[in-house]
């Protein structure tokens, strides 16, 4: 059974293709095209003849540049537009007046919104090309898209469109409203993407995406309006101008434009993930990532063209904070891989950027996944936390069975040649792993017990079983607490982790290097909560009690500055990390050469650095 909507393509289909013919030929094309169903001949046959506006005036020829649109929008109020009344005014915008309307003939009524577009057309060559791409328009159909139902020109020869009416509000608006929080707003963007996807792969560019584009209905439903109206709209092109990727009049919002907009190059789909960057920053840091206060071009392009793009958690606002339940718990939200993710849709050059909206959505799909997201780079130490995070039972238990083979470890992280007694600890470290893995009933009644049970009954147990073995008790210390820290467990990591440093301190001093590691390891912790200057405290602290102990460069000088490039890498400052990793990457070739996996990490570390200062 055909569905309401079916028949209507059908009906605009068969319009479109009788309505070019002369009139004398539309009887028998519509009785070829429709084949039995007369009911649909006889309703497109009555549009064609009672609809002026499409019919007749975008058959013949008018008259050249005949009238002007009202200078009273609100004049419109009141008037037919073909088998449409116009009912009310909804709002003016860059492009002309957008109007409530509905259908009222002896068909069906229907609610719509028609725009009355600012722009003329005087020729034939113009008119044709403008029915051919508003049915390639009004092909698009997407659930997140707003339908084009139908369109004309007025009898002064101004063009109107007529879509499907959206009961909403704009995306920025609605989240607000609604105060989403970081996740679910960037999960209701995605609905954007996957509109803007299937208009691309249509050969369809929006060339204007904003906020007041993008409507969020009363279910929560993205609604993307305006697709394609540029192009359409666009009367600079010719017949031979495809495909619709191609530039023309410039027509977009300045806030919103793209760097190729601005400078009037051919557009590309890249334009419009330039669009959604720009959109999904506004959503994330409550405001735009240029505050021009003129709307000059030329101060404009100066913005766009030489200013640097802020990190989102630099810049939030005081409303966008208050909304995440406070700005430093935003800004820690959107550190990293949000950061990340904005800017390279933002990248000042089209080939740098995501190479389609289908790679940004897919970069967010990850974050909410908790997978590594392409746009972070292939930082080691970034892949390793998403790892653990997704896996944190085997990697846990890996890591406590880990630490019964670690006795030359052990020995080279203390930096001792006491080799008997570190092959004590190895073996007291074993006993107490057998006897903790033995004795751990699991509290759900099933056969395995929960990792967490295993690192409770673990953190219990060791003040008083290894009493007596401050260096073992604070190497089993340090891993309770790197465990607790990769199930977001923080505070009873940090527990642990003062534990070690503790121990470390007062059996073999400060400014030994079990003491100094431990140090960063709290350094490392307060950095995964997101709170930096604690972190680069500590860090700051171990790098300056290790160049006391140590007079030359190490494998632990080059631990703690690898720590130091990592927290400027969470804080914007991709200059800073270059340096850091730099000085890194010296102290391990000069320790190891080349051929080291330490090195390796390195300049895949300094690569992200120089990556993210656009130095590709």
């Amino acid at each position: 059974m055909t569905t309401p909507a079916e028949r209507l393509l059908r009906v605009r289909a068969l319009f479109d293709a009788a309505v070019d013919l002369p009139p004398s030929e539309r009887a028998a094309a519509l009785e070829r095209l429709a084949g039995d169903d007369l009911g649909l001949q006889r309703e497109v046959t009555e549009l064609l003849n009672s609809d002026p506006t499409t019919a007749s005036a975008l058959h013949s020829p008018f008259a050249r540049g005949a009238g002007r649109p009202p200078t009273d929008p609100a004049a419109m109020v009141g008037q037919r537009l073909g088998p449409y009344d116009v009912v009310g005014l909804l709002g003016i915008g860059g492009m002309g007046a957008v109007y409530e309307g509905a259908r009222a003939d002896d068909q069906y009524r229907k609610r719509v919104a028609i725009k009355l577009v600012q722009g003329g057309f005087d020729s034939e060559l113009t008119l044709a090309r403008f029915r051919r791409e508003r049915q390639i328009l009004a092909s698009l159909e997407h659930r997140n898209i707003a339908t084009l139902l139908d369109g004309g020109v007025t009898p002064d020869g101004w063009p109107f469109l007529v879509m499907e009416y959206v009961d909403g509000a704009p995306i920025t608006t609605w989240c607000d409203a609604h105060r989403l929080g970081v996740r679910e707003r960037v999960a209701l963007f995605r609905q954007v993407c996957h509109a803007v996807t299937h208009a691309h792969r249509n050969l369809v560019v929006h060339r204007d995406i904003k906020p007041g584009n993008i409507f969020v209905t009363t279910d929560g439903t993205v609604k993307l309006l305006d697709f394609g109206i540029a192009k359409l709209l666009d009367t600079e092109q010719h017949e031979d101008a495809m495909p619709l990727t191609r530039g023309g009049a410039r027509a977009f919002t300045p806030e919103y434009a793209s760097p190729e907009q601005i400078r009037g190059d051919v557009l590309t789909t890249a334009s419009d993930v330039y669009g959604l960057g720009v959109v999904l920053f506004e959503l994330l840091a409550g405001r735009r990532p240029y505050l021009v206060t003129s709307r000059a071009i030329v101060d404009i392009e100066r913005a766009v063209l030489e200013e640097a793009v802020p990190r989102p958690s630099a810049v939030i606002t005081m409303a966008a904070g208050g909304s995440a339940g406070g700005s430093d718990r935003l800004r820690r939200l959107l550190q990293g891989e949000l950061d990340n993710i904005v800017l390279t849709a933002l990248r000042l050059e089209p080939a740098a950027r995501y190479q389609s909206v289908e790679g940004l959505d897919d970069d967010l799909g990850r974050y909410l996944a908790g997978l590594p997201v392409r746009a972070h780079g292939a930082w080691v130490g970034y892949r390793l936390r998403k790892f653990v995070r997704r896996n944190t039972a085997a990697v846990i238990a890996s890591l406590l069975v880990g630490v019964a083979l670690m006795g030359g470890g052990i020995a080279t992280r203390v930096q001792t040649n006491r080799v008997e007694e570190a092959r004590l600890q190895e073996a007291q470290v074993n006993a107490f792993l057998r006897e903790l893995l033995s004795s751990v009933q699991p509290e759900t009644g099933s056969r395995d017990a929960q990792v967490s049970q295993v690192l409770d009954v673990a953190a219990r147990r060791l003040p008083q079983e290894l009493a007596g073995q401050p260096r073992v008790r604070a190497e089993l210390e340090a891993v309770i607490g790197g465990s607790y820290m990769g199930l977001g467990r923080y505070d009873e990591a940090e527990q642990h982790f003062r534990e070690a440093m503790q121990l470390h301190e007062q059996h073999s001093g400060p400014r030994s290097a079990a003491a100094i590691l431990a140090r960063s390891n709290l350094g490392q912790l307060f950095m995964a909560r997101g709170a930096l200057d604690t972190a680069e405290a500590y860090f700051r602290q171990a790098l300056a009690l290790h160049a006391l102990s140590s007079p030359g460069a190490d494998t632990v000088q080059a631990a703690l500055l690898a720590n130091l490039g990592s927290l400027a890498h969470n804080q914007g400052r991709p200059a800073d990390a270059e340096r850091y990793h730099r000085q890194v990457l010296a102290i391990r070739r000069g320790l190891t050469g080349d051929h080291d996996d330490l090195v390796a990490q390195s300049i895949n570390d300094l690569g992200v650095a120089v990556g993210e200062q656009g130095r590709m």
